[in-house]
């Protein structure tokens, strides 16, 4: 019992008599239920932060895998759209829904991430050159021929609600998904 007084905020460690009589005022379902709030409060302290740190772990299981893993649509994707690239390498992640991704390198300092069914997600160059668009829907193409043709696409994503494209002059286009001009950035 004295544990109990001794660590409650409201009481001093002291025996003082004050403290003696306030503690025998107390219906004996508060003492105890003040004792088990305390060990329930570290152990949901404790799931807290054993959650949090597995968390961590399962976002960090990035694992390099051969080009031969790659779901079949993305190896297609690849050898249609960039067949004179030559696969550095290719990474599998969980992205933050739980879904299986890839990331591929080429040696042209091209990056394609897929998703788990092997449909592009990101297409993006580090390299002056920039993107082939052959992968684009026709109206985006026709659209950036019209507008921009004389910049070049340095990344490509598609999205639930569209394409944004960004150009090496720093300009974002966003388009719907059926490929029509939605705003620029």
């Amino acid at each position: 019992m004295q544990e109990v007084v001794g660590s409650s905020p409201i009481f001093s460690t002291k025996n003082t008599l004050r403290n003696k009589v306030f503690f025998l005022f107390l219906p004996k379902f508060v003492r105890i239920t003040t004792t088990k709030f305390r060990k329930m409060e570290k152990k949901r302290i404790l799931s807290f932060v054993g959650l949090l740190v597995s968390g961590l772990f399962l976002n960090a299981q990035e694992q390099p895998v051969t080009p031969a893993e790659l779901p079949v649509p993305a190896t297609e994707f690849i050898s249609k759209h960039f067949p004179a690239h030559n696969i550095q390498s290719v990474m599998k992640d969980m992205d933050s829904s739980g879904r299986m991704e890839f990331e591929v390198k080429t040696d042209d300092f091209v990056k394609i991430e897929f998703s788990q069914t092997g449909e592009w997600k990101e297409v993006e160059s580090n390299s002056k050159t920039g993107l082939v668009t052959t992968f684009l829907p026709e109206k985006i193409r026709e659209y950036l021929q019209s507008h921009y043709s004389d910049e070049k696409v340095e990344k490509a994503e598609k999205g639930l609600r569209g394409y944004e494209i960004e150009l090496m002059n720093d300009v974002e286009l966003k388009f719907n998904l059926k490929g029509e001009f939605i705003s620029k950035d």
